[in-house]
This record gives C-alpha cells, sequence and structure tokens, in this order.
C-alpha cells in the first residue's frame, strides 16, 4: 500500500497552520501527515457540499464552514 500512495504539496497561510498545529498535538497525531490524511478522510467521508462565492463577489471564509 505504501507504494501507492502519492506526494503532495499543501501552501498554507499561518493561521490554517496553527490549527492544523493545534488540532493535530490536542488528538496526539504522531505527525501534521497523519492529522490531515485523517481530517481529509473524515471530511471527504462526509460528502460534503462546497459553498458557493456569494453574490457581492466575495467568498466565504473557512472559518464559515463547520466541520
Amino acid at each position: 500500500m505504501a507504494g501507492d500512495r502519492k506526494q503532495i504539496h499543501v501552501l498554507l497561510d499561518e493561521i490554517l497552520l496553527r490549527q492544523l498545529e493545534d488540532y493535530r498535538f490536542a488528538h496526539r497525531f504522531q505527525s501534521r501527515t497523519d492529522a490531515i490524511r485523517w481530517l481529509l478522510e473524515w471530511s471527504l467521508g462526509r460528502n460534503p457540499e462546497p459553498r458557493r462565492p456569494q453574490d457581492d463577489g466575495s467568498e466565504q471564509s473557512r472559518a464559515d464552514v463547520e466541520l
């Protein structure tokens, strides 16, 4: 299975990175990768529907999205 994995690079702003690190340590994940993988699997398993841009052209911040 490890041979089936692909590596990706993700750029995060400081706020999101801090949230990820706080989540990682609060839930005792061994690495950022483990935390990100768990969060992705959990959220995608819930079949989320992306929010669309606001009518005024502004986008909702990710802080407005409930997990």
